[in-house]
């Protein structure tokens, strides 16, 4: 009996025990959320008690280490760069040897990137990589040192950076993405030819990689082919696309996107080969979906305008409930637009008129359907072009303020800005009478 009553009071212990450590746990919680949205609203200094108090309540512990990394990009994001110099120091003084402790630079870093301070997150993305080389963080810090070396035009200390990147952090399992990504900046910043280098080092190193990242190394390689105009170049790599990731999910959806690639360069027959190949071999809503699309393109590029109202009034009708349809409508409206400025180079103002309305329709369709989609802006500034080529210059207004207002980040915000500048102006001018 007595032996029963110690083992039930054992269990009562175990229990109190585990309701008193979840219940520490709810209100450190608690804390970091308040000290979280107190941040938000600017209101550095409460936030700066509250993580100061968790590190005096609970020294050595992972929340004192969590509170420790959070005042640090407090300070960074305060501007008071003694303090989080100070912050940065402890936190590797009493933590150097906790296992997120190259996640947590690699964070502090990004924040010091956003405040603008480039440099510092450069060299605490150096430490990272020097102290921590085993770590999957510290290969998102060599990633960011390559993108840093990009910016700066520093082409040999990009080269030796990314040198860096493949041998020493051969052995993680997420490279080819960190490889593609890199590829990709130097896409971005002109370097063409780098960057297919290091696309075609990610598929011969990984040709077994079954990862969706190779594949699009492999994508970009062929479109590099068809923008530089080797098409016995684009052919062999659309070949070992086909065999190497036959067995990929969205492969489809690759093959499409290198049609399109084949649109741009108006090499519209091989464009239509591989949007009926799609056809032929899936099955898919979605794969249907783009090549039924991208065969509307070829209709819209060869002027077969009838073909293409017909077809895209069948598109919307077969799949307007498809998540994809805006995406894929405005994919065509920039086909259109394409095409009005050609129309408009050749003297033919009505054709090109017309083409700047189809943009427009379309425009307001994906407007309606997907008002928060990541290439709303875009949506906005082009269909602001077409109501300016038009005449439209009250609508161009309120699509550009669109922008200004809803999308500042925009990387033609700044255009949209003069553009709303030049037009009230210019309407001012025209109709001087306040309303």
């Amino acid at each position: 009996m007595c032996a029963q009553i110690t083992r039930f009071a054992r269990i009562i212990s175990a229990i109190l025990i585990i309701q008193l450590a979840n219940t520490s746990y709810a209100n450190i919680q608690a804390q970091f959320d308040q000290a979280g949205t107190l941040l938000e609203r600017g209101k550095y200094e409460q936030a700066e008690t509250i993580y100061k108090k968790i590190v005096t309540d609970h020294p050595g512990t992972d929340y004192a280490f969590q509170a420790k990394e959070k005042l640090t990009c407090l300070y960074v994001n305060w501007s008071k760069d003694t303090q989080a110099q100070a912050g940065l120091d402890r936190l590797l003084k009493d933590f150097s040897k906790h296992k997120d402790i190259a996640a947590a630079l690699w964070r502090i870093a990004r924040q010091y990137s956003q405040a603008k301070k480039h440099e510092r997150a450069y060299q605490i993305h150096k430490y990272n990589v020097e102290n921590f080389p085993e770590d999957k963080y510290a290969m998102w810090s060599q990633v960011e040192i390559i993108y840093h070396h990009i910016r700066n035009k520093e082409d040999a200390a990009a080269d030796a950076a990314v040198d860096k990147l493949l041998t020493v952090f051969s052995d993680q399992p997420t490279l080819p993405k960190e490889i593609y990504q890199a590829a990709m900046e130097f896409n971005r910043a002109g370097k063409e030819a780098r960057a297919v280098q290091l696309h075609q080092y990610n598929v011969d190193t990984f040709p077994d990689y079954d990862d969706v990242y190779v594949m699009w190394s492999q994508v970009e390689i062929v479109k590099y082919h068809i923008r530089t105009g080797d098409f016995t170049a684009t052919d062999t790599a659309y070949n070992t696309f086909l065999t190497v990731f036959f067995a990929q999910p969205t492969l489809a959806t690759e093959i499409c996107r290198v049609a399109d690639m084949y649109v741009r360069a108006e090499n519209l027959d091989k464009a239509e080969r591989f949007y009926q190949y799609v056809l032929d071999n899936w099955l898919g809503n979605e794969q249907v979906l783009w090549a039924k699309a991208g065969l509307i393109k070829l209709d819209i590029a060869r002027g077969n305008e009838a073909a293409a109202k017909m077809a895209i009034d069948s598109l919307i009708k077969d799949f307007d409930d498809h998540a994809d349809l805006p995406k894929v409508l405005w994919s065509l409206a920039e086909i259109y637009y394409k095409k009005a400025f050609q129309y408009e180079n050749v003297g033919q103002d009505a054709e090109s008129k017309r083409c700047f309305a189809k943009v427009i329709a379309l425009g307001e369709r994906m407007r309606k359907q997907s008002p928060a989609s990541v290439t709303i802006a875009q949506v906005y500034f082009f269909s602001a072009i077409c109501y300016d080529q038009l005449g439209e210059y009250i609508k161009a207004v309120e699509l550009y303020k669109a922008i200004v207002d809803n999308c500042p980040d925009y990387e033609y915000a700044w255009e949209a800005k003069f553009m709303i500048e030049n037009r009230v102006t210019e309407l001012q001018r025209w109709d001087p009478v306040p309303r």
